[in-house]
C-alpha cells in the first residue's frame, strides 16, 4: 500500500515537472516570436524612415530653384526680400495701380502690376514711365540691372495690364486688353517698352487672324459635313428598315 502511494506521488511529481517544462518551452517560443516581430518591425522601419526623410527634405526645398555655384560671386549688391517689399510699396502708391506682385528669383526680378480697367494705350505707356522711374528710385537700374566688366547683374521683367480676362481683339462694344511689357537684361543699355496688346505690324497681324479664322471655318464646315453624311446614312437605313417592315 505504501509502495503504491509512493509511486502515485512520483507520477504526480513527474507530471508537474512535465507541465512546468512544457510551459517554459511555450514561454520561450513566445519570447522568440516577440523578438522576431520586433526585429522585423525595425527592419521595415529603416526604409520607411529613409523615404520619409527624403520626402521631408524635398518638401523643405519645394519651389526653391537649384542654381549650384552658377551665381557665386555675382549679383553684388544683392536684391533682398526687404528690397522687394520696398518696391511693392513704392509702386502701389502710384495713381491708377490697383495691385502689385513682385519677386526676385534666381537672377530675374518679375513684377506684375494690375491697373484700372478703363486705361488706354496712351495712358498705360505714360504710366509705364512712371513705374520704371519709381523702381529706379528704390533699386537704381544702373546698379542692380546693368552688368559691369566683372559682374553679372539681374534681369528685369515688368508686366502692366488692365484686366487679363479682356481680349486683345474684342467684339464691338467689349472692353479691350491693354498690356505693356518693360524688359531689361544686364547687357541692355536701356529698357525696352513694348505694348504687347497691339501688334507692331497691324497688316501682318490682321492677315494672321484672318488665316486662323478661315482655318477654323473650314474645320467647322468639314465637321458639319461629316455629321450630315452620318445623319443621311442613318436616315436611309431607317427608311429601308421601315419599308421592309411594312411589306412584311
Amino acid at each position: 500500500m505504501d509502495s503504491f502511494k509512493d509511486k502515485k506521488r512520483v507520477s504526480k511529481s513527474e507530471e508537474a515537472e512535465d507541465v512546468a517544462s512544457r510551459n517554459e518551452r511555450i514561454k520561450g517560443r513566445i519570447r522568440r516570436l516577440n523578438a522576431s516581430i520586433i526585429i522585423c518591425l525595425i527592419i521595415c522601419m529603416i526604409p520607411v524612415g529613409v523615404f520619409g526623410y527624403i520626402v521631408y527634405q524635398a518638401w523643405k526645398v519645394n519651389n526653391t530653384p537649384i542654381t549650384g555655384n552658377r551665381f557665386v560671386g555675382q549679383h553684388q549688391p544683392e536684391i533682398t526680400d526687404a528690397n522687394m517689399e520696398s518696391v511693392k510699396s513704392a509702386l502701389s502708391r502710384i495713381q491708377g495701380v490697383e495691385s502689385v506682385e513682385a519677386e526676385t528669383r534666381v537672377s530675374t526680378t518679375r513684377i506684375l502690376i494690375d491697373v484700372r480697367d478703363d486705361i488706354t494705350e496712351e495712358e498705360i505707356r505714360t504710366l509705364g514711365d512712371e513705374i520704371y522711374a519709381a523702381l529706379n528710385a528704390v533699386l537704381p537700374i544702373g546698379t542692380y540691372y546693368t552688368n559691369t566688366e566683372t559682374m553679372e547683374m539681374y534681369d528685369l521683367d515688368i508686366s502692366v495690364y488692365n484686366n487679363l480676362t479682356y481680349k486683345a481683339y474684342p467684339a464691338e462694344g467689349e472692353p479691350k486688353l491693354v498690356m505693356l511689357d518693360i524688359v531689361k537684361n544686364g547687357m541692355m543699355p536701356e529698357a525696352e517698352f513694348q505694348l504687347v496688346s497691339s501688334p507692331k505690324n497691324e497688316e501682318a497681324a490682321k492677315a494672321a487672324r484672318e488665316s486662323v479664322e478661315e482655318r477654323k471655318k473650314q474645320e467647322e464646315a468639314e465637321k458639319n459635313g461629316t455629321t450630315n453624311e452620318t445623319n443621311d446614312d442613318t436616315g436611309e437605313e431607317n427608311t429601308e428598315t421601315g419599308g421592309e417592315g411594312t411589306g412584311a
